[in-house]
């Protein structure tokens, strides 16, 4: 057995090189003409119309519209806003449900309002090599790529951000929480509710639940970091141009929360004020944020964050102050693009790019 070791090791590595130059072999020499390669040369003005968005948050899962636009000044200066407003929200479909007390008109449809800028502080381009896709099929399970890489430019920015986001959200005071909330006349202070005691009424109702919408205020500031590409090449052996253009962003945020506050609820003849003990509010919090989209042409549009918002914390609740939502949609750049750099004007490769075969 000794002995058959060091022969085995050998065969091994002798089927790897045959494998290695069978790979080589078979990939293709392809050559190609750089037609566009300016990531300064994008559009300043983006409008991203998103009839998709879902968002999970106390519990309560919210899918909705969102519009969103940014708008690029100066080079280094930014600015955004952004809209959404939900069409079916869960907790909402459900509060009809039992004789519970809920605010006077009933619960709404969540949405949310941001304003907020950035100021980039870093903004530069740098020669890396970068894919450009030739070719894909699928063949069962499997997909099959051929690409290049392209040595192009990509444009690199780091700055600050800062805004603020308002927004309310329906949520449930279930049984489980009477430690959490009660509530109290608006009328007289010393008549109050505490939730949580199944066979109890108060005004005609039951109080071992009770629905309310949580509203808040935040301020936040944070790091945006983006890459930008705009490559457009000929590659031989294809009459389609080819090209990889894309606005990858990413940010991180630190949330703070100036107000939380809970709307009003009712019973048949009174008006309540929901209250929480000292300490289940939570001022603080965080987010990550990651977004797709093309710098010059309309295209699909992605933004995705998660994190754990500013409000009540809560023990018994599976997501406690995290979150998370998912946008998608249509982007539109509109505006001019910048005059075009000397790295803009079309040339030949320096030399032959090989595409290489990818299986996903």
């Amino acid at each position: 057995m000794g002995k058959l070791l060091p022969m085995k090791k050998s065969s091994l590595l002798l089927v790897s090189l045959l494998f290695l130059l069978l790979v080589k072999s078979s990939a293709q020499s392809v050559s190609y003409t750089v037609l566009e390669d300016d990531p300064n040369r994008v559009k300043q003005i983006s409008l991203s119309l998103e009839p998709f968005y879902s968002d999970f948050y106390l519990e309560n899962a919210t899918i909705g519209w969102s519009l969103r636009a940014d708008a690029l000044l100066m080079k280094r200066i930014e600015g955004r806003f952004s809209f959404n407003k939900g069409y079916f929200d869960v907790i909402q479909s459900t509060s009809d449900i039992g004789n519970l007390m809920k605010p006077e008109s009933g619960l709404k449809d969540n949405a949310g309002m941001e304003i907020g800028g950035s100021f980039f502080l870093i903004d530069h381009n740098s020669r890396r090599p970068i894919r450009v896709v030739l070719s894909s099929h699928k063949s069962g399970n499997t997909t099959y790529t051929q690409y290049m890489n392209v040595s192009a430019h990509r444009r690199f920015m780091l700055g600050v951000r800062g805004g603020f986001r308002q927004g309310a959200t329906n949520f449930e005071i279930e049984s489980d929480m009477k430690n959490e909330f009660f509530a109290v006349n608006v009328n007289n202070d010393k008549d109050s509710v505490h939730f949580g005691d199944f066979g109890i009424s108060v005004d005609g109702m039951d109080v071992y639940s009770a629905y309310t919408v949580q509203r808040q205020t935040l301020m936040y500031a944070g790091i945006d970091l983006r890459r930008v590409t705009n490559l457009v090449v000929q590659a031989d052996g294809y009459n389609r141009k080819k090209s990889n253009r894309m606005i990858n962003n990413f940010s991180f945020d630190y949330l703070i929360a100036p107000y939380i506050g809970f709307k009003n609820i009712h019973s048949a003849t009174k008006t309540w004020r929901v209250e929480t003990p000292n300490g289940i509010i939570k001022r603080t919090g965080w987010r990550v944020g990651w977004m797709l989209r093309a710098p010059n042409l309309p295209y699909l549009a992605f933004k995705g964050e998660f994190g754990s918002y500013p409000g009540i914390k809560i023990k018994t609740m599976t997501m406690k102050n995290y979150f998370i939502n998912v946008s998608l949609g249509l982007n539109i750049p509109i505006g001019y693009k910048p005059k075009a750099t000397p790295s803009d004007i079309a040339k030949p490769a320096p030399a032959d790019a090989p595409a290489a075969p990818e299986n996903k």
